[in-house]
């Protein structure tokens, strides 16, 4: 069995046995969360900055909200390397 089947075999069971006893309990079982649910965030940049992300968003036609989102899933997606020099 590979680790990541023996892993994901181990989260199961430990969630199987988290519900039996919080059922047990008459404990309150939160529903999941929508994790594709939009959410605002403040962040601070430079003036400079916004005015870049907002002049190469509108050439993609999109907004600085999809053009960060979209950045933000290629980077934890491994499609963009942080570690790489650019010149």
């Amino acid at each position: 069995m590979s680790k990541t089947v023996e892993a994901i075999t181990d989260v199961k069971s430990a969630f199987k046995c988290y519900l039996d006893v919080a059922l047990k309990n008459k404990d309150i079982i939160p529903e999941p969360e929508d994790l594709n649910k939009t959410r605002k965030i403040n962040i601070s940049m430079t003036k400079d900055r916004i005015n870049n992300l907002n002049i190469y968003a509108k050439r993609l036609e999109t907004t600085r909200s999809g053009l960060l989102s979209s950045s933000t899933d290629k980077l934890l997606n491994g499609d963009i390397d942080m570690n790489q020099k650019h010149i």
